[in-house]
C-alpha cells in the first residue's frame, strides 16, 4: 500500500465501543457486517458493489470517526484481498511462462499464432486470465484510493490528509493578525504551506491509481461498464478534495502576499538605508526611462536625416540628368527635321524614273501581247494550209506574212525589253536611296520618342523627390523640436538624484548651425547616442545595485523576523 495512504493504525480485533445518541457497539456491528461480507468479495464487481455499499452507509453514519476506524479495518481487508491478488497473478505468469516454454521454437511459435488450433486457444486463455486478474488488482488499488477519500470526509478536518478547509485556515490566521502576532500569522503561514505540501503528494498518489486503473483490460462487458463507472465516481471525489487544496493554495498566497506588505511596511517604517534605497530607485528608474526616450529621439532623428540625405542625394543629380536628356532630345529632333528632308528629296528624285520605268514596263507588256498574238496567227495559218514549211508561206509588200509579222514582232519586244533594262537600273539605285532615307527618319523618330518620354518619366520623378523631400523635412522638424524637452526632461530627473548629465545644456548645442545642415547633424548627434548611451547604462548598473541592496536588507528582516525558510517563501512571492 503507498506511504500517502490513510496511514491506519489497526486494531486486530474489531471492538470499538462508541456511544452516539445513546447507542453503544454500533460501529463495532457495522465493522463485523463490512468484514463479513468483505470475506466472501473475490472479483471487483463483488468489491465495488460492497464499497458502494460501505460509502452509502459511512455518510450517514452519526459517528464519522468510529465509522472512520471500522474504515479502516475493511481497507486491511481489502489490501490483504490485493496482496493475494498478486500472488495469483505470479502463479498465473509462472504457468503462462511455463507454456511458453514448452511451445518454444518455430513449430511452438507457429501452433501458438496460427488461429483455430488447441494451442493457440490455450495461448489466449492464458492471455485472458493474466489481463482479469491485473485488472482486478487495479480494481483493488481503486477500491483503496476510493477508501481513502470517502475517510477524508470521515475524519475531523485537523486528521485529514487533505487537512482543514480554506474557512478554518482563515480563521486561524484572522487570529494571529494582532499588531505583535507577526510570528504567529508567519508560523500558520507555514503549517499551510506543509499542510499544502502533505495534501498534494496524497492526491498525486490518488491521481496516479485512478490513470492506472484506466488502462485495466477487463474481459466481461459487465465488468468493462463497472470500471468506467467507478472511474467517474472516483474523479468526482477526488474533484472536491482538488477544490479544497485550490483554495487552501489561495489563501496561503493571501498570506504571503500579506507577511510581504508587512515586514516592508516595517522597514519603512524604521527609515534608514532600506527606506533610502527605496525612494532612490523609482528616481533612478525615472532617469532611466528619460535617458531611454532621448535615445528613442535620437535614434528617430539619424534614421529621419539619412532618409532625407538620401533623398537629397537622388534629387541633386536630376538636374544634370534633365539637361542632358533635353539637349539630346534637341539634337534628335533637329536630326529627324533633316532625315525628313532628305526623305522627302530622295522621293523627288525618285518620281521621274519610276514614271520612265513604269512607261518601259507597260510597252514591254505590248510588245509581249503582240508577239503572242503573232503566234497564234503563225499556228492558225498552220493548221488552216497543213504547210508547216516557213519558206513556203506567201507574202506581199502590203500584207506580210504570218512568220514576218511573228519575226516583226519579237524584234520589237526585244528593243523594248533592252529599254526597260535601262531604265531599271537608275529606279532602283534612287529607290535604294529614297527608303534607306525613309528607315533613317524614322529610326531618328523612335529615338526623339523615347528621349521624350524619359525626359517626362524623370521630371515625374524629379517633382515626386522633391515632394518626399518636402514631407521628411516636415517629419523631422517636430522631432528636432522634441530633443530639446526630451534632454531637459533628462537633466530634471537626474538632477532629482543630484546627479549631473555631459549632453548640452542648451537647445544650440542639440542641432546644427543650419537647420537642415544633415551631415553635420549627424555627427553630432551620433556623439549625442554616445553620452547618454554612457550614461543610460551607468543608471541601469546603480538601480540594479541598489535593487540588490535592497533586497538584501529586507532579506535580512525577513530572516530575523520569519526564520530562513519562511523568509524564503514570502520572498518569492515579492519577487513574483
Amino acid at each position: 500500500m503507498p506511504a500517502h495512504r490513510l496511514q491506519v493504525q489497526v486494531q486486530v480485533h474489531v471492538h470499538v465501543q462508541v456511544q452516539v445518541h445513546g447507542r453503544v457497539g454500533y460501529a463495532h456491528d457495522m465493522s463485523a457486517a463490512w468484514l463479513e461480507r468483505l470475506s466472501s468479495s473475490t472479483t471487483y464487481a463483488e468489491l465495488q458493489t460492497l464499497f458502494e455499499s460501505i460509502a452509502g452507509e459511512a455518510r450517514t453514519a452519526d459517528d464519522p470517526r468510529a465509522i472512520a476506524a471500522a474504515l479502516n479495518e475493511a481497507v486491511v481487508r481489502i489490501e490483504r484481498e490485493r496482496e493475494r491478488d498478486e500472488e495469483e497473478l505470479h502463479a498465473f505468469e509462472d504457468e503462462y511462462a511455463a507454456f511458453q516454454s514448452d511451445q518454444r521454437g518455430v513449430l511452438g511459435w507457429l501452433r501458438r499464432h496460427v488461429p483455430f488450433t488447441a494451442t493457440r486457444r490455450r495461448e489466449k486463455a492464458h492471455q485472458e486470465t493474466l489481463a482479469d486478474q491485473r485488472a482486478e488488482i487495479l480494481g483493488d488499488v481503486l477500491v483503496l484510493a476510493r477508501a481513502a477519500m470517502l475517510r477524508e470526509q470521515l475524519l475531523p478536518a485537523e486528521e485529514r490528509e487533505s487537512g482543514p478547509d480554506a474557512d478554518a485556515w482563515r480563521e486561524r490566521l484572522a487570529g494571529d493578525q494582532a499588531p505583535d502576532g507577526l510570528r504567529a500569522y508567519a508560523d500558520t503561514t507555514a503549517a499551510l504551506g506543509t499542510q499544502l505540501e502533505r495534501a498534494e503528494a496524497f492526491v498525486q498518489g490518488i491521481r496516479t491509481d485512478i490513470e492506472a486503473f484506466e488502462d485495466a483490460d477487463f474481459a466481461a462487458e459487465e465488468d468493462r461498464r463497472r470500471q468506467q463507472q467507478g472511474i467517474a465516481a472516483a474523479r468526482s471525489e477526488l474533484a472536491e478534495i482538488e477544490a479544497r487544496l485550490r483554495a487552501n493554495d489561495a489563501l496561503r498566497g493571501e498570506a504571503l502576499q500579506h507577511l510581504t506588505t508587512t515586514l516592508t511596511e516595517e522597514l519603512q517604517a524604521e527609515g534608514g538605508a532600506y527606506a533610502h534605497i527605496t525612494q532612490a530607485v523609482p528616481r533612478l528608474e525615472k532617469a532611466r526611462a528619460e535617458a531611454h526616450a532621448v535615445e528613442d529621439c535620437l535614434a528617430e532623428l539619424r534614421e529621419g536625416a539619412a532618409m532625407l540625405i538620401e533623398l537629397e542625394r537622388r534629387l541633386v543629380g536630376l538636374p544634370e540628368k534633365q539637361q542632358g536628356l533635353a539637349d539630346e532630345a534637341e539634337r534628335l529632333t533637329a536630326a529627324c527635321r533633316d532625315a525628313r528632308a532628305k526623305h522627302a528629296r530622295a522621293e523627288d528624285a525618285l518620281a521621274e524614273p519610276t514614271a520612265r520605268y513604269q512607261e518601259a514596263l507597260a510597252d514591254e507588256a505590248q510588245a509581249r501581247t503582240a508577239v503572242r498574238e503573232a503566234q497564234d496567227e503563225l499556228e492558225a495559218y498552220f493548221e488552216r494550209t497543213g504547210q508547216f514549211d516557213l519558206e513556203g508561206i506567201p507574202s506581199s509588200e502590203s500584207a506580210p506574212s504570218p512568220d514576218e509579222r511573228l519575226k516583226h514582232a519579237q524584234q520589237a519586244l526585244e528593243r523594248v525589253h533592252a529599254e526597260t533594262r535601262r531604265r531599271r537600273g537608275p529606279y532602283q539605285d534612287l529607290k535604294v536611296a529614297a527608303e534607306e532615307a525613309r528607315e533613317q527618319a524614322d529610326e531618328l523618330a523612335a529615338q526623339l520618342l523615347e528621349a521624350e518620354s524619359a525626359l517626362g518619366t524623370l521630371g515625374e520623378r524629379a517633382e515626386s523627390l522633391r515632394a518626399n523631400v518636402e514631407r521628411a523635412r516636415g517629419e523631422l522638424r517636430p522631432t528636432l523640436d522634441r530633443l530639446p524637452e526630451r534632454v531637459t526632461s533628462y537633466r530634471r530627473a537626474l538632477d532629482a538624484c543630484e546627479r549631473a548629465s555631459a549632453l548640452p545644456a542648451h537647445a544650440d548645442g542639440l542641432r546644427p548651425p543650419q537647420q537642415f545642415d544633415l551631415e553635420r547633424a549627424d555627427a553630432l548627434w551620433k556623439g549625442l547616442v554616445e553620452t547618454v548611451a554612457d550614461e543610460h547604462q551607468t543608471l541601469v548598473h546603480d538601480i540594479a545595485k541598489a535593487q540588490e541592496e535592497r533586497d538584501a536588507l529586507w532579506r535580512a528582516h525577513a530572516e530575523a523576523r520569519l526564520g530562513a525558510e519562511l523568509a524564503e517563501c514570502v520572498g518569492a512571492t515579492r519577487r513574483a
